[in-house]
């Protein structure tokens, strides 16, 4: 069975890291998208690029 499309949670990798990984495997990275640093959810209404303040509680996270 061929897959084309599958998600991988990566918990510990940097981004360079995590398409060194897959590219060994003879694997293809199209993208990679971060929903969390830690324990803080990144905010999905910001856009590439986009940042805001961090409010005292979502600091309390780290």
């Amino acid at each position: 069975m061929r897959l084309d499309r599958y998600l991988s949670q990566v918990t510990t990798l940097s981004r360079s890291q995590a398409r060194n990984m897959i590219r060994a495997g003879r694997g293809r990275v199209e993208s990679l998208h971060r929903e969390s640093i830690g324990r803080l959810k990144l905010d999905e209404a910001l856009g590439a690029g986009d940042y805001r303040p961090l409010s005292p509680e979502e600091v309390a996270l780290f």
